[in-house]
């Protein structure tokens, strides 16, 4: 039985709780829903109730129900937030297609007053290498933007998981804070999985922006590319046996304690505070790697630091290009 005492009367809901008591007072119907604080977990309850009036006219009862709705509510959220990853999609998608209109002449004409330019003029031509430049990273920013709005198919081809992985990295230097230690760590540098450079970014990214958010201002980031041999009894992950590429993810920030570890890549399920984060990130990151016939694997201890893992089949001799003389050992 759930007494008024375990209503959660904050800010938000205590109005209605006021005004829940005064029909009650009123012998009047009410249909509202509230927040009851249960075991330390919220839960929303649609609450109907109405007055029971006997042959005399009278009021003799109030008939209450509850209806638990918290999971009802839940869906919903998730397809609001849905339809918002949705519209930034097409906005992302509306802004790239805009940018690349800028972009092209950018770079076209600055290639072709270089062929117009003395070659004398030494300096000028250094400028325009660099507008050049610039105007091909942009293009392959929007590019990227547009893989994430599914306008651009993802190649699935085989590629240099240790190429993608530092461009990635270099990718979000930027984003990391300067007084946190960063380190990559490309141990087969000519290996191969069959994994697009935008998955491996949207991945790295994810595993990157995550650790800057546990570590300290003087934390330190340590990310590892290495090459594993799983055994047949499934004692290191679940996966089959045979060669694999490990990218391994690691801080020293403050860690997850065993119950947030285990929902870690949940769907919607974030430690950050409210509008600070979607919660999808490793939802989205497990999905890719899953897709990809791999598998991410987490170690974490409160105030130690977190382990991320990735394994994907290490293709390179299955694909036929072995490139160099590295043996992934």
């Amino acid at each position: 039985r759930t007494s008024w005492r375990d209503l959660h009367g904050d800010s938000v809901e205590l109005p209605l709780l006021e005004d829940c008591l005064n029909r009650l007072e009123q012998r009047l119907p009410l249909e509202m829903n509230l927040r009851i604080n249960r075991d330390d977990k919220h839960r929303i309850v649609r609450v109907k109730g109405g007055p029971v009036i006997g042959d005399d006219g009278l009021c003799r009862a109030y008939l209450m129900t509850y209806f638990d709705i918290t999971d009802e509510k839940r869906i919903e959220q998730i397809e609001r937030e849905r339809d918002k990853l949705i519209s930034i999609g097409h906005l992302a998608s509306g802004v790239a297609h805009e940018l690349n209109n800028l972009i092209h002449p950018v770079i076209n004409f600055s290639k072709m007053l270089q062929k117009r330019l003395k070659e004398g003029d030494a300096k000028g031509l250094t400028y325009l290498e660099h507008i050049r430049n610039c105007g091909i990273k942009a293009g392959d920013i929007i590019h990227k933007v547009l893989m994430f709005a599914r306008e651009t198919p993802a190649s699935k081809t085989a590629i240099r998981l240790g190429d993608a992985v530092q461009g990635a990295v270099d990718l979000n230097r930027t984003r990391i804070p300067p007084t946190v230690t960063m380190e990559l760590l490309n141990n087969v540098p000519t290996r191969l999985a069959r994994i697009s450079d935008t998955e491996v970014t949207q991945i790295v990214t994810n595993l990157l922006l995550n650790a800057a958010h546990a570590v300290a201002k003087d934390g330190r980031i340590t990310i590892t590319l290495s090459a594993v041999r799983l055994p047949d009894d499934g004692s290191v992950v679940a996966l089959p046996a045979g060669p694999y590429l490990c990218l391994t993810v690691a801080d020293n920030g403050h860690g997850m304690d065993e119950e947030t570890r285990q929902r870690i890549f949940d769907p919607f399920f974030s430690t950050k505070p409210i509008g600070e984060g979607t919660g999808l990130g490793l939802s989205v990151v497990y999905g890719l790697i899953t897709v990809a016939d791999g598998m991410i694997t987490v170690d974490s201890e409160v105030g130690i630091g977190t382990t991320f893992r990735v394994y994907l089949p290490d293709v390179t001799e299955a694909d036929g290009e072995c490139h160099g003389a590295d043996t992934g050992g």
